[in-house]
């Protein structure tokens, strides 16, 4: 699955494929000795977050709901909730999309108090 995934990285672009990448992390993750290891850099997880990330793909437009994100934020804490041994990487994974997405969306950095505001 996770080398077809790999192979085949537009498969992530239809959401109910896109919604069972975490299970099938999580059902490969069960196994400590052989699975885990397949999983524990979550780069399937990582084509799934792509899809916040490309405004111009419009597969991924169709994608990315609000529903969608809802569902797959869940899933994901249910993942690092039953597989402590992925929250790390996976938790900075999820930081680096959300610092993408805000790139993307151009929010203004919020203005710095100056000297005279701590007078």
């Amino acid at each position: 699955v996770l080398e077809t995934l790999h192979r085949y990285p537009k498969l992530v672009e239809h959401t109910e494929v896109a919604l069972s990448v975490t299970n099938i992390v999580s059902a490969l993750s069960l196994n400590t000795d052989l699975g885990l290891p397949l999983v524990s850099d979550l780069s399937c997880l990582k084509l799934v977050l792509g899809l916040f990330t490309q405004p111009d793909n419009p597969s991924a437009r169709r994608v990315v709901t609000l529903d969608f994100a809802h569902a797959l934020g869940s899933s994901i804490e249910e993942l690092f909730r039953h597989v402590p041994a992925l929250r790390d990487v996976g938790m900075a994974m999820c930081v680096d999309t959300l610092g993408e997405v805000l790139n993307l969306i151009s929010l203004p950095a919020s203005p710095k108090p100056s000297s005279a505001d701590n007078m």
